[in-house]
C-alpha cells in the first residue's frame, strides 16, 4: 500500500490547528426589477436578433439615443491565420441585440 492509497485519519490535521471553512454563507441579493435609466439592465432582458442591413440601421437610431451602450464582438479563428468577425453584441437599457455580420453589411455601425 502506498501513502496515496492510505484512508485519511483524524491526525492528518495537527493538534489545535482548525480546519478551513468549507462553505460561506451568501448575501441575499435583492430582487431584480426594471431599471432607471442610467443602471444596468436585467438579465432577464429581451434579446433581438438583427439580420438585415434595415433592421441593423433602424437598431443604431435606437441605440444612438442612449447615453451608454456596450459592444461586444466574437472572432471565429479556425482554419485562419487572421480572425473572421463572427457575431456583434450589442447591450444598452433598451435591450439587448445580436448581430449576424455575415449575412448583412455592417455600414450603419459607422455612424
Amino acid at each position: 500500500m502506498t501513502p496515496l492509497d492510505a484512508e485519511p485519519t483524524e491526525e492528518a490535521v495537527p493538534a489545535g490547528a482548525q480546519e478551513p471553512a468549507r462553505s460561506r454563507a451568501r448575501k441575499p441579493q435583492k430582487p431584480v426589477d426594471d431599471p432607471e435609466p442610467g443602471e444596468a439592465r436585467s438579465p432577464n432582458a429581451e434579446v433581438e436578433w438583427v439580420a438585415s442591413t434595415a433592421a441593423l440601421a433602424d437598431l443604431v437610431e435606437r441605440v444612438s439615443a442612449d447615453a451608454e451602450y456596450a459592444i461586444d464582438t466574437e472572432f471565429l479563428r479556425e482554419r485562419s491565420y487572421y480572425p473572421n468577425l463572427a457575431l456583434v453584441q450589442i447591450g444598452w437599457s433598451g435591450g439587448i441585440a445580436l448581430i449576424d455580420p455575415l449575412g448583412i453589411e455592417l455600414s450603419p455601425l459607422a455612424e
